[in-house]
């Protein structure tokens, strides 16, 4: 579930988008009329909208945005998802999109020029305001009997035209049952605060939309008062089903019978097969407070009592609470690495390996993968 940078797998989020599409028969939905419409804005995206002219100062900005929003939309209003300042669970999808880079706090004036890249001044994580999760979410809230709700997409279709969902035709398209169950698939197959299932496509999970595994989980992560054991076991039951599994079945049975078909022909990469059931255990937990977040107007739950880990004042993932394997394996495990293991290029560190005596360079000793010693018992014996 997790790349070698430790970072969460990257989910292909257009994907469910598309299956949508594809099931709703987008092509035919009824386009809006441009008369007496109400147009709402993602923030988000229209800050990435516009070049900003070397040398203007933020109030030149600031105009230029001002007049494009009203020569386009007239008197629309603009929705930014902004985030409490502190620890966030999108701390880790704002880590990639910056890939590392993080703009400075800037407290600007109207005649302040602006001396950044607008590229490094989005960087930084008070500046992110990005809603990429919009449409599973309108189609789940949104009433079937309101006024139309016209959602246009920044993709394009083959004719170079946006995409237009007429949110109402959707629902009755596909039937209110799907579409209150695309929040769950959307944060079990991967989304800015869970993992991407290796091998399991957003498209593939929504043909199971309506299986029986699926509904009765979903059901389960729906229930504010869920509790970690009951989210943990429904979690379970809906990744057996997406891997294929038989009603009732194992993740570890089913990573042991693909472990085995691999291994007849080729040697196995170890992230190709399901997770375990440890690590199912954590990103179940993940999902249910998305899910929770997304669907309930208020949600009080503490990430850290749901998958998350506070460390350098950002929230990360809890990976898993097992070791990689068992004792008497770790024991005669070893790496032939010529540096001393610092970074993941070494095999060792890679795989979350601890270090053996039989290590061929460093002899588990002058070793960055080495655990840090203790001098507390030494210091009770002094």
């Amino acid at each position: 579930m997790f790349e070698a940078s430790g970072l969460m797998r990257q989910a292909n989020k257009a994907a469910l988008a598309e299956a949508v599409w594809t099931a709703a028969n987008g092509k035919d939905l009824p386009s809006p009329q441009l008369t007496d419409v109400k147009h709402i804005l993602d923030g988000g995206s229209l800050l990435h909208r516009l070049p900003w002219p070397r040398g203007e100062t933020f109030g030149g900005i600031c105009d230029l945005y001002a007049n494009f929003v009203i020569r386009h939309y007239g008197m629309p209003t603009i929705v930014f998802d902004g985030y409490d300042l502190g620890p966030s669970t999108k701390d880790m999808a704002h880590l990639r999109r910056s890939g590392g880079v993080v703009g400075t706090p800037v407290n600007f004036t109207p005649d302040m020029r602006v001396s950044q890249k607008k590229e490094q001044f989005l960087a930084n994580s008070i500046n992110k305001r990005e809603d990429a999760d919009l449409l599973v979410l309108v189609c789940f809230h949104a009433d079937i009997n309101s006024e139309n709700i016209f959602f246009k997409s920044d993709a394009k279709l083959k004719t170079k035209k946006h995409k237009v969902w007429h949110i109402q035709a959707v629902q009755r398209a596909l039937g209110m049952e799907t579409c209150k169950m695309l929040p769950f698939i959307h944060a079990l197959t991967g989304c800015d605060t869970t993992s991407r299932l290796f091998g399991v496509g957003k498209g593939a999970a929504f043909k199971k939309v309506r299986d029986k595994q699926i509904v009765e989980a979903a059901a389960t992560f729906e229930r504010s008062t869920a509790s970690p054991d009951d989210v943990e076991c429904a979690g379970h039951q809906a990744l057996v089903c997406l891997y294929n599994g038989e009603p009732g079945g194992s993740l570890d049975v089913l990573r042991h019978r693909k472990f085995c078909e691999k291994l007849t022909t080729a040697a196995v990469q170890v992230h190709t097969l399901p997770p375990t059931t440890a690590a199912a255990r954590y990103h179940s937990l993940r999902v249910y407070l998305q899910l929770q977040q997304w669907t309930q107007g208020d949600c009080h739950l503490r990430p850290k009592d749901w998958g998350w880990s506070l460390r350098d004042g950002r929230l990360e993932p809890r990976l898993c609470d097992l070791p990689p394997a068992l004792d008497m394996l770790l024991r005669v495990v070893r790496c032939n690495c010529t540096r001393d293991c610092e970074t993941r290029r070494w095999s060792c560190k890679k795989y979350g390996l601890p270090y053996s005596p039989a290590c061929g360079n460093c002899r588990g000793v002058i070793c960055a993968n080495s655990p840090a010693l203790s001098l507390l018992g030494f210091t009770e014996e002094l």
